[in-house]
């Protein structure tokens, strides 16, 4: 007979999937958001902003989501929350790929690859 574990086994997952959610999604829009208002201002981003900007809103992620996961207890709730973390890891790897220019598809998309393959 399963044992009923109650609501912690799923709503620490639940609760750092929608606040990864609330944060990347937002985040990300936000520095997009910033990179189209400079270029429609007649100006140029710097290069740095697109990544940085990324890794801040993926360290503003990542903080919740590792201490969710030192909270957890069961071991589906740490792996569903680890897993939200490797998410970020990969994510922070791939940022540096935004300071290609913006013609530069398929640099960025080689570079994609080949920082995939290496995390892999």
């Amino acid at each position: 007979m399963q044992q009923d574990r109650g609501c912690a086994s799923w709503a620490l997952p639940v609760i750092g999937g929608g606040g990864a959610a609330l944060v990347m999604l937002p985040g990300q829009a936000v520095v997009w958001l910033g990179e189209q208002l400079t270029i429609l201002g007649g100006g140029v981003p710097p290069v740095w902003y697109g990544p940085v900007g990324s890794l801040v809103v993926v360290g503003l992620t990542a903080l919740p989501l590792a201490g969710l996961a030192a909270l957890a207890r069961e071991p589906a709730s740490r792996a569903t929350l680890r897993a939200w973390l490797l998410a970020c890891g990969v994510a922070a790897c791939l940022a540096p790929v935004r300071a290609l220019p913006a013609g530069a598809s398929q640099a960025a998309m080689l570079a994609q690859a080949l920082i995939c393959l290496a995390l892999a």
